[in-house]
């Protein structure tokens, strides 16, 4: 048995090895006999962090979103609605260099119906706060008057949904057989795509 982490890292320990474990044999293989085996501690000792299964399971996903919400920084918001199929892209393509996302997009796949619990948050993360998300991204361009609110929340929600199930398709489901290069065109296809709307736009914002 591995030895056991320092106190301080235990926790990050546990969920990295219950993340590994559920991406790699689902939730039923995952029990919380294994996650302990992987950290080097008895099972008992798991429960003074995570009580139940689905609650280590909930901090899992809490903490994958936690990094796929910090992907984007505030220093790299778009600075003009020109720059944002650009900055929306690039998020995308910085948080699926981290193999860590891609293990968590499969795990988030694998265990949003299993109870009502785990479709909630996935709810929480995927609807509610992403699109208070967007909002946030947009709204300089909304109060300049450059688009309408809920156009540029669909807008964004276009860009993450087109570049992010690419990436998932080439990251999560077929990884093995990754065209890098075919990947590439198609997220640049994405930002031309994007650049287009954003004229339209502002050839309507020139016209009125």
């Amino acid at each position: 048995m591995a030895s056991a982490s320092p106190a301080p890292d235990r926790r990050t320990a546990i969920l990295e090895a219950a993340l590994d474990l559920l991406a790699d044999e689902g939730y039923a293989g995952a029990s919380l006999r294994k996650v302990a085996a992987r950290v080097g501690i008895a099972q008992p000792s798991l429960y003074h962090h995570f009580a139940t299964k689905e609650e280590l399971v909930e901090h899992v996903i809490a903490a994958g979103a936690a990094r796929m919400f910090g992907a984007l920084d505030p220093d790299d918001l778009p600075k003009s609605l020109d720059d944002l199929p650009r900055v929306i892209v690039d998020s995308i393509k910085r948080l699926y260099a981290h193999p860590e996302h891609a293990k968590f997009v499969r795990v988030a796949f694998a265990v949003a119906r299993l109870n009502s619990r785990f479709e909630a948050l996935m709810k929480r993360i995927f609807i509610d706060n992403a699109t208070l998300g967007m909002r946030v991204v947009i709204q300089p361009f909304v109060a300049k008057g450059q688009i309408d609110g809920e156009d540029g929340v669909h807008l964004v929600r276009m860009l993450i949904n087109a570049a992010g199930l690419r990436m998932i398709e080439y990251k999560v489901l077929f990884g093995h057989d990754t065209d890098e290069d075919e990947l590439e065109q198609f997220l640049e296809f994405v930002v031309d795509a994007g650049d287009r709307l954003v004229k339209s736009y502002r050839r309507h914002e020139e016209s009125t």
